[in-house]
């Protein structure tokens, strides 16, 4: 067999030793990135407060706590602790439940809320929707006056259109008359103008009050 000239081995050499070190350099894997987008680090920031949120409101014994499959999460206040029979004027008695409320949002100042105002059928269908609309805003009001900004918090009146449960039981009716504060579901910039009214959804959970 003819053996190569010395220069042409050293050249084949060469390009071998190169074509090896370029393949070694594309296949080295790629250092991880801790690079992280806006909005990442906004939903990480919001799924913080809202979790540590729960976790406090679930200390009062005159709230309950339903979280809903599509992440939206409903703070649950019965009228009949808040309102007496047919009025709009906040039970003095209930006054430090609002004010664990107000703390609460305002230490977690990325949460919206929604407050939702619910009656029992006993009435017009008409005058049920404008009590619970008198009652939601009422409520607003004395987060507003407790601290909270108002940007932050909507409400509405859905009158006795969204029953818990039967309204044949007098007890039944005591369920059904209520004021809901609704944490909607994570948004990316989202605001208290932009929450979604709370569907009629299945809870994953529920304490009881």
């Amino acid at each position: 067999m003819p053996r190569l000239p010395h220069k042409l081995l050293s050249s084949l050499l060469l390009l071998l030793l190169l074509g090896a070190c370029a393949t070694s350099q594309e296949q080295a894997p790629l250092p991880p990135s801790d690079a992280t987008t806006p909005q990442e680090r906004e939903h990480k920031t919001w799924v913080n407060e809202r979790d540590q949120a729960i976790q406090t409101l679930r200390l009062d014994p005159h709230l309950s706590i339903t979280e809903l499959k599509n992440r939206e999460t409903v703070v649950r206040i019965r009228s009949g602790d808040l309102f007496r029979s047919a009025s709009t004027t906040i039970n003095p008695a209930i006054l430090p439940v609002l004010e664990h409320i107000a703390t609460t949002l305002g230490a977690h100042p990325t949460l919206a809320v929604r407050v939702i105002g619910h009656t029992d059928n006993v009435g017009p269908a008409q005058q049920n929707v404008e009590l619970s609309l008198q009652r939601a805003q009422v409520v607003r009001n004395a987060l507003i006056e407790l601290g909270v900004d108002a940007a932050r918090i909507t409400h509405e009146g859905k009158g006795d259109t969204e029953p818990l449960t039967s309204n044949s039981s007098r007890e039944g009716r005591a369920v059904n008359r209520r004021v809901d504060l609704l944490i909607p579901a994570y948004s990316f910039n989202a605001t208290a103008e932009s929450a979604a009214p709370p569907p009629n959804d299945a809870p994953l959970e529920r304490t009881a009050p």
